[in-house]
């Protein structure tokens, strides 16, 4: 299966990058906010603080670092299957690329 994605998809993908990483960035400090209030002491609650920032920010690496042409189709796959990118946003692209997208993460959920 080649890489390269069509040049619409890859724009799509361009313009929704900066949305999808402010939601799921917001999504996080919203669940960041709720540590304070969680039962345990303050070192129980700092380090499932960092737990959380360490795997979003792994997260974030696999979907939104070195954006290629070449990489976009596997980064939106992780998109997906991170369920970063609603179905909405998903059905904007070409239905080749949702097709490779579907055979990517039924590999990856085998």
């Amino acid at each position: 299966m080649a890489l390269e994605i069509a040049e619409s998809d890859w724009k799509r993908w361009r313009q929704l990058t900066p949305i999808l990483l402010d939601r799921f960035c917001e999504g996080v400090v919203r669940e960041a906010a709720t540590f304070s209030a969680s039962p345990g002491s303050g070192h129980e609650q700092f380090l499932a603080l960092q737990r959380l920032l360490g795997d979003s920010n792994r997260d974030v690496a696999r979907v939104f670092d070195n954006p290629r042409r070449s990489t976009a189709l596997v980064q939106i796959a992780a998109a997906v299957s991170l369920g970063m990118m609603t179905a909405q946003e998903l059905a904007s692209f070409s239905e080749d690329l949702r097709d490779r997208v579907q055979a990517i993460i039924g590999i990856g959920a085998a």
